[in-house]
């Protein structure tokens, strides 16, 4: 990429086409948007030749790839490719690591800025920790600040299965690992959830249970980005204390279809 991150953030996208807006010059920018897509789209991963996408626009200086679905790995059995990332001493495995601590080589300081004792906490103890992310849904970004005793059941029930997931793991390490503490480390677009998670386990929870989670993606509706003064960026940096976070934990139980939940583990 011949430009910065950030200046590729700060474009924007036709939210009806899902191409870089006319106003920006499309020689230098092209977008491949594969949000939420039908399965078969994700073929061209492994089956086609990526010089030639997207289609139509593939002479672009700079391609964005906007997904979400983890589904990019099966690249590595792609007869267009899968030669050149061998050569280059990339596995299935280690590519993803690779490319994100490419791409985002600063994190480890709005890690120590944002939750700093968080991070120092599940990088000293001793303890077996279980990381759990709970994905609710872009409406939870929406609600107020303010935390009602009275929603604290709904938002348990709601997490009920990565709760119960967790207590099994915990009561097979009490067997294997007897009397070696454990922690959870909770992340989630929730922060009611991440209260009401603290309020019944203790401290046995290990959450930041006082920013506000924002959307990154501008063009969605409920993110303030576009209002707010340097929104995204503080937003990414939310985003990403919490994924290098989670990386620290011995297992990791997400929400199935949340590609966010997916990075920590990788």
């Amino acid at each position: 990429m011949k430009y910065s991150m950030m200046e590729a953030l700060h474009l924007t996208i036709d939210p009806a086409t899902h191409q870089v807006a006319p106003e920006h010059n499309r020689t230098k920018w092209a977008y491949l948007y594969l949000i939420n897509e039908h399965p078969d789209k994700y073929r061209i991963f492994g089956q086609e030749d990526l010089n030639m996408q997207p289609r139509g626009s593939h002479l672009s200086e700079n391609i964005i790839l906007a997904m979400n679905r983890g589904q990019s790995g099966v690249i590595f059995d792609n007869p267009h490719h899968k030669q050149q990332l061998q050569n280059w001493g990339l596995t299935k495995h280690t590519a993803f690591t690779c490319a994100w601590q490419y791409l985002f080589p600063v994190p480890q300081q709005g890690v120590a800025v944002r939750a700093q004792s968080i991070s120092q906490r599940l990088r000293t103890s001793p303890a077996l920790k279980i990381g759990l992310q709970v994905r609710l849904g872009d409406f939870e970004l929406a609600r107020s600040k303010a935390w009602d005793e009275g929603l604290a059941a709904a938002y348990l029930n709601a997490a009920k299965r990565h709760i119960d997931c967790a207590e099994q793991i915990e009561a097979r390490w009490a067997t294997e690992y007897p009397g070696r503490p454990i922690q959870w480390f909770v992340i989630s677009d929730s922060r009611n959830l991440r209260i009401a998670l603290k309020n019944k386990y203790g401290t046995k929870i290990v959450t930041d249970d006082e920013s506000m989670p924002q959307h990154v993606d501008c063009n969605n509706p409920l993110s303030k980005c576009k209002t707010a003064k340097n929104m995204q960026q503080a937003a990414m940096i939310l985003a990403v204390a919490d994924i290098i976070t989670m990386s620290m934990t011995d297992a990791q139980i997400i929400s199935l279809q949340s590609g966010f939940g997916r990075i920590g583990g990788w």
